[in-house]
């Protein structure tokens, strides 16, 4: 049985790998967008739309939510040999998530062209309806890849 110090390292190459893949793509989507965008209004509004719930990603789903999740996980599974309280625990984290994501996306499926509004300068009503339905896909999208960061958590404190 390899020690916990081997197992660290290859999940770190596996981490580091994803990483990098994950950073090709990003590029390849870039790529994909200015190709068939170009420098367009269009393109500039696909961005703009992306990076409002990709910058709350960034803060919540992978920043603050890990740097405190894990460690209180982590903590809960050694003191608690039963594991009701860390199940009990990421019961009340997925329900929080999940109430947390209807909200959001509701909000934005009701009022995201206000926020549209609210937030850029743009004045066209089609682009504003544009940008209005592109935020409510990207929502999801952050409503998922939160709850890819609250279970990737969850694995990281098992080890």
């Amino acid at each position: 049985m390899e020690n916990r110090g081997e197992r660290a390292k290859k999940n770190s190459i596996v981490v580091m790998i994803f990483t990098f893949i994950s950073r090709v793509v990003g590029i390849f989507k870039a790529r994909v967008i200015a190709t068939v965008f170009g420098a367009t209004v269009v393109g500039d509004l696909l961005n703009f739309t992306f990076n409002i719930p990709n910058n709350f990603r960034k803060l919540f789903a992978e920043g603050a939510l890990s740097s405190a999740y894990i460690p209180r996980f982590s903590a809960l599974i050694a003191e608690d040999e039963s594991g009701e309280r860390s199940k009990g625990l990421l019961k009340v984290m997925n329900a929080f998530q999940l109430l947390i994501a209807l909200l959001l996306i509701g909000g934005v499926l009701l009022f995201g062209s206000q926020f549209i509004r609210l937030i850029s300068d743009y004045s066209d009503p089609s682009l504003v309806n544009l940008a209005a339905k592109l935020l409510f896909f990207f929502t999801i999208f952050l409503a998922a890849i939160s709850f890819a960061a609250l279970w990737s958590g969850v694995l990281q404190s098992h080890g």
